[in-house]
């Protein structure tokens, strides 16, 4: 057991959820299911992302799937919440990890600097002045699913050393 009664398989599997679609247009309704899965109480964490935070050109269609699911997260907890299933959400923002390393790589490369200045710039926009990391993604995670937020639901916990606020 890690983490308050969160086994391994049930951890590798919150840090997979950044990588996995909750729903597709089209995609049947699954609340039923998760439901099922849950029995009488319980908790669903979603990984959102901080674009529900702030506009920016281009990202329009992003935006528009995330405010999506966190409408869904809140929906859920009114829906769950009488059956004691709390529904939460975290936004992460920029996650220090292979992606956006390998990203300030290739704009590093392309502006002739360090990766170093570039992550120094993003992160100067940071009220801790660096960016989080993934396991600090996943211990939002855990939290929400613990027994120490059971009196938390329908919220969105923005995990971006403070580079939006809400």
């Amino acid at each position: 057991m890690t983490a308050r009664g969160c086994d391994e398989g049930r951890l590798t599997r919150a840090r997979a959820v950044p990588y996995s679609n909750a729903f597709h247009p089209g995609a049947p309704y699954k609340g039923e299911e998760i439901l099922q899965d849950l029995r009488k109480k319980g908790a669903v964490v979603m990984v959102n992302s901080m674009v529900v935070r702030f506009s920016q050109l281009g990202m329009g269609p992003y935006k528009l799937t995330k405010a999506a699911l966190l409408a869904m997260a809140q929906s859920l907890a009114t829906e769950f919440g009488p059956r004691g299933i709390r529904v939460n959400s975290v936004a992460p923002g920029h996650i220090w990890g292979d992606s956006l390393q390998w990203y300030f790589g290739y704009l590093a490369h392309k502006r002739g600097v360090e990766v170093q200045e570039i992550y120094d710039e993003t992160a100067a926009a940071t009220d801790l002045r660096r960016l989080p990391e993934p396991d600090e993604i996943a211990d939002a995670v855990v939290f929400l699913a613990s027994p120490l937020a059971r009196a938390i639901t329908g919220q969105c916990l923005d995990v971006n050393c403070g580079e939006y606020h809400h």
